[in-house]
C-alpha cells in the first residue's frame, strides 16, 4: 500500500510546473502587435488545457493503480482518503464537459475574434474548476487512509 502512496505523489509532483512553464514562455515570446488581454486569455487556455491533460493523465493512472491493487484489498476502496468511485466519476466529468466545450467551439468559424476570445475564457474558468477538483482528489490519494 505504501508504493501505491508514493506513485500518486510522483505523479502529482512530477507535472505540476509544465503548464506554468509553458504560459510563461508564451507570454515572453508574444509579440509586442497582440492585444495583451488576447495574449493572456491564449496563455491562461494553454496553461489550463496542460494542466487539464497532465490531471487527466494522473486521474486515469491512479484508477488504473486502484484496478490493480483491488484483488488484495475490499472491493470499492481508492488509494489513500480517495475512492475509486470518486476518481472514476471525475474522468467521467472530465471527459464530459471537454467534448462539450469542444463543441461549443465549432460554430466559432462564424463569430468576431473577441467573441472567441470570450468563449475561450469562459472555458478556461470550466476547466480550472475541474482541475481544481482533480487536484483535490489527487492529494487525497497521497494523504494516509487512516
Amino acid at each position: 500500500m505504501v508504493s501505491l502512496f508514493n506513485f500518486a505523489r510522483h505523479l502529482y509532483q512530477g507535472s505540476l510546473n509544465k503548464g506554468v512553464k509553458m504560459k510563461r514562455q508564451l507570454q515572453h515570446n508574444a509579440s509586442s502587435s497582440d492585444e495583451p488581454s488576447y495574449t493572456n486569455v491564449l496563455a491562461d487556455w494553454i496553461t489550463t488545457m496542460a494542466t487539464f491533460h497532465c490531471h487527466y493523465d494522473q486521474i486515469a493512472r491512479l484508477i488504473t493503480a486502484c484496478k490493480l491493487q483491488q484483488p488484495f484489498v475490499k472491493s470499492g476502496t481508492g488509494l489513500g482518503q480517495c475512492s475509486a468511485e470518486e476518481l472514476t466519476n471525475l474522468m467521467a466529468r472530465m471527459e464530459h464537459e471537454l467534448g462539450r466545450l469542444l463543441l461549443d467551439m465549432k460554430p466559432c468559424v462564424h463569430m468576431t475574434i473577441p467573441e472567441n476570445y470570450q468563449k475561450l475564457n469562459a472555458h478556461t474558468q470550466v476547466l480550472d474548476a475541474l482541475n481544481q477538483e482533480a487536484k483535490k482528489l489527487i492529494v487525497l490519494t497521497i494523504l494516509s487512509a487512516s
